[in-house]
């Protein structure tokens, strides 16, 4: 992938703490809001030129989000082009990031095995002299995905897969369109005089499915759908989370980013 020429560090600054976030939430699971994350100019450049529909090349069954990832030759050729999407891509995958988001998370990861624990480092490009593993280190991987869903579409209740470590999501909502309530991530727990389900690798939900979990389940937090807002939670067994059927206009998308660190 070829850089594209001059571009500037965005200055992406992450508080110190988890708990000095716009919103932090603990109970049942950990969850982080930040207002206003990304620099205006970076944003409105990321928004300028986020993809259309015909970009998206992958959908999931279940749901039917639309997503193109890191691991999509599309994905690199696109940001190539467009420097604002390169900065931001360069910024998530330093080390330097990587090791500011190890040290927020560490306090609320306790319930992870020691050695997923461990200093979190990317593994060495080939015929590099980098890092190598060792048993002081966790090897991750990042993962960068642009996500769009249409009138209809959703994601049904699950907890993530089980080598996630940490979700941030970045919202893009159309500047022309009421803010639209359904749009923002839902969080589920049990019902009065219920217990959450546990699940730590659940598969994606039929429809069928989903209504039977809302059974027992309830909605307990639901992130606004705001422009430049950094909504993120650390996995757990717990950690259900959806997003309803959308009632959108034709032609519209619920647009965000979505960075994720996993277990390489």
């Amino acid at each position: 992938m070829k850089q594209p020429a001059e571009i500037p560090r965005p200055d992406i600054r992450l508080p110190d703490r988890l708990e000095d976030c716009d919103l932090f939430l603990d109970d049942p699971i950990t969850i982080f809001e930040i207002e206003n994350f990304l620099p205006p100019r970076l944003y409105a450049g990321l928004s300028r030129t986020f993809p259309e529909g015909a970009f998206f090349g992958h959908r999931y069954e279940l749901g039917g989000k639309w997503f193109c990832n890191n691991q999509h030759p599309e994905f690199r050729e696109f940001i190539a082009r467009y420097p604002a999407w390169y900065a931001l891509y360069a910024w998530f995958s330093s080390a330097d990031t990587l090791g500011q988001l190890k040290r927020l998370v560490d306090p609320f990861i306790q319930h992870r095995p020691e050695e997923e624990r461990r200093t979190w480092v990317y593994p060495a490009p080939p015929g590099s002299l980098g890092p190598s593993p060792k048993s002081d280190r966790t090897l991750v991987r990042q993962g960068f995905e642009l996500s769009a869903l249409l009138k209809g579409d959703s994601i049904p209740p699950h907890t993530d897969l089980p080598k996630k470590l940490v979700s941030l999501m970045i919202y893009f909502p159309d500047p022309d369109l009421p803010a639209l309530d359904s749009c923002g991530t839902t969080f589920y727990r049990a019902k009065p005089g219920g217990e959450t389900r546990v699940d730590w690798d659940p598969k994606m939900m039929t429809e069928a499915e989903s209504a039977d979990f809302l059974v027992g389940h309830e909605p307990y937090f639901r992130s606004a759908f705001t422009p430049n807002k950094l909504v993120g939670f650390l996995k757990s067994a717990i950690s259900w989370h959806a997003v309803p059927p959308l009632d959108l206009p034709p032609g519209r998308a619920r647009k965000s980013i979505n960075l994720n660190i996993y277990l390489r």
